[in-house]
């Protein structure tokens, strides 16, 4: 009976200071625009950003920070049923079991149209006109006009995003599903990429800030792009469709022309899409930023993760605004993907599940969990990662 009690109380003890809400991981912007699509035998949708798998057989193609603490069951996190899910998925209840993982993909399955959304409350100031070029709508004639974030000249055969579905919405919704199968009264989010400003849109304008415990957006462009050469070549080489350069492109500002504005139809504040997302959850949002980059100027002096630059993730009021030596996506190499190092795995785990505050104090510290991080700057709470004896700020 004593070693019954004395097991008891050591789960109450392992347990009580971890969190108890369920988590869900989030994909970024994917010009597949849906969570499953065959690409060369291995889906490339929404889901694969953390559970790749091969379409054959569905076995898992590489690990992942999701993968791996679901396979540790870690803190009694297992995954729910479904696992993979998407805006019209039905979630088995947990019975209030409420320590469980789902991957959702904001897209449409059927990859029809939408945008990250603002709820109505954002008009945006740009149009495409005849010859193809960006402007502002306030400096050109209506007759001019062809296609844009929220205008057509002809919206009944080809109708602006605006009129498609909203990620936010649809986070929103998934939500309430999520609540309501575990009983639960709030999430904690990891999103990779955009799917951190559609995570930041869903709590400023679709009711969800409350409902949102913790948050860490990993790559995630918070601020907007503004590299007009990096832009120019994303626009030659990237096979998104035209509502996705005119929509959620737009809503990041990624455009090899002007810094695309939206007016605010209340305040009639004009400023990026980005900019007006203002709202944290209840117990606070930390970045992950890499910097295992491409020269994006003659000097290779700005830090980025071959997408996204360190001072695009960085949030004035985050937590923790951590910067690892990892790359956007996953190439082979494990700890050099933001989505696959250990870095994010122990991070997910001490600070978001277990609730852990991380001191980064000291030139090279072992944060304890396999980490150690140089800091130049002892108010940055930046980090960076070694891993087999290179130095990140090399």
């Amino acid at each position: 009976m004593k070693k019954i009690i004395l097991l008891l109380l050591l789960f109450c003890f392992i347990f009580s200071f971890s969190s108890d809400v369920p988590i869900l991981f989030i994909h970024g912007h994917k010009q597949e625009a849906c969570p499953w699509f065959d690409k060369s035998g291995v889906n490339s949708g929404g889901w694969s950003t953390w559970y790749p798998q091969y379409c054959k057989d569905s076995s898992i193609e590489h690990i992942t920070s999701m993968i791996e603490i679901l396979n540790m069951n870690y803190k009694g996190y297992k995954p729910g049923n479904p696992l993979n899910c998407d805006i019209n998925s039905k979630l088995k209840s947990t019975n209030n079991y409420t320590r469980v993982i789902y991957n959702y993909s904001y897209y449409m399955p059927d990859t029809s149209m939408g945008v990250i959304g603002s709820n109505n409350n954002l008009e945006c100031d740009y149009v495409v006109i005849k010859d193809g070029s960006i402007h502002r709508k306030n400096q050109i004639s209506q007759n001019e006009w062809v296609y844009g974030y929220d205008y057509s000249k002809d919206p009944v055969n080809n109708p602006p995003p605006i009129d498609g579905k909203s990620w936010a919405f649809n986070l929103a919704k998934f939500i309430d599903k999520v609540l309501y199968a575990t009983g639960s009264s709030q999430v904690d989010i990891v999103a990779h990429s955009m799917g951190g400003l559609v995570v930041r849109a869903a709590m400023k304008y679709y009711g969800c800030r409350n409902k949102i415990r913790k948050v860490i957006t990993i790559g995630t462009p918070n601020h907007p792009f503004n590299n007009p050469f990096y832009e120019g070549l994303w626009a030659v080489v990237a096979k998104d469709t035209i509502w996705m350069r005119v929509g959620e492109n737009w809503e990041m500002s990624l455009t090899s022309g002007d810094l695309i504005t939206f007016t605010d139809k209340n305040s009639l504040e004009s400023k990026p899409f980005i900019e007006f997302l203002d709202s944290f959850p209840t117990e606070g949002l930390s970045t992950i930023a890499g910097n295992r980059g491409i020269p994006l100027n003659l000097f290779n002096t700005v830090e980025n993760d071959k997408v996204v630059t360190v001072s695009q993730v960085k949030l004035t009021g985050a937590v923790y605004n951590a910067v690892i030596y990892a790359q956007h996506y996953y190439k082979n190499e494990k700890e050099y993907s933001l989505c696959t190092s250990t870095f994010t795995t122990e991070f997910i785990k001490h600070w978001m599940i277990d609730n852990e505050e991380i001191e980064f104090t000291g030139e090279i510290t072992d944060y304890g969990f396999g980490v150690v991080g140089n800091k130049n700057n002892p108010t940055s709470k930046s980090i960076r990662l070694l891993v087999d004896g290179e130095d990140a700020n090399g």
